[in-house]
């Protein structure tokens, strides 16, 4: 007899009453899992920790093991789409976010974009609310800043401080 439990197949020896794990399922090995965009690890690991998952938590809440998911989280892109869908409606992924994630572009390598143009092309929420022009701006001076930090023992403390007056104007105008 055959049985599915939580990811493994399983065989019962009628005989002796004997569990035998044949192997864990992982659908990666088989080949039955297509490519997502390297992101989609990166989407699931953010989701998980605005939640307040742990990994065990996102296991009983999607059914997914957590080894899985940890896998996931580091790289592993060629997942099922239902695991994908699983993991994604116990972390209440919107459907736009996931399918613009898990799509690989084959131009994906070629196509980087500079953080600074991301930020200025494309619009944020912020705690539900959008992010205005003003905040944008701020945002990409934080970012601008935080690239150019020379970050040594000497300068470190003004660059901290200056950092931080910009996270301070940012925040006023959320």
């Amino acid at each position: 007899m055959r049985k599915i439990e939580r990811g493994k197949f399983r065989m019962v020896d009628d005989e002796n009453k004997e569990v035998i794990n044949i192997v864990e399922e992982d659908e990666d090995e088989k080949g039955s899992g297509f490519m997502v965009s390297p992101n989609f690890g990166l989407l699931i690991k953010h989701y998980r920790r605005a939640m307040g998952y742990s990994l065990k938590e996102l296991e009983d809440r999607s059914g997914v093991s957590s080894g899985y998911i940890s896998r996931l989280e580091n790289q592993r892109r060629n997942p099922s789409i239902t695991k994908i869908l699983q993991i994604a409606g116990a972390l209440n992924i919107p459907n736009d976010v996931l399918v613009a994630t898990i799509i690989k572009n084959d131009d994906e390598e070629r196509r980087k974009e500079s953080i600074t143009d991301v930020l200025i092309k494309n619009d944020y929420l912020i705690n539900e609310g959008p992010l205005t022009n003003y905040a944008k701006e701020i945002l990409i001076r934080i970012v601008e800043s935080i690239a150019e930090a020379e970050w040594s023992q000497r300068s470190k403390v003004r660059e901290l401080y200056e950092i931080s007056e910009l996270i301070d104007q940012l925040k006023e105008t959320m």
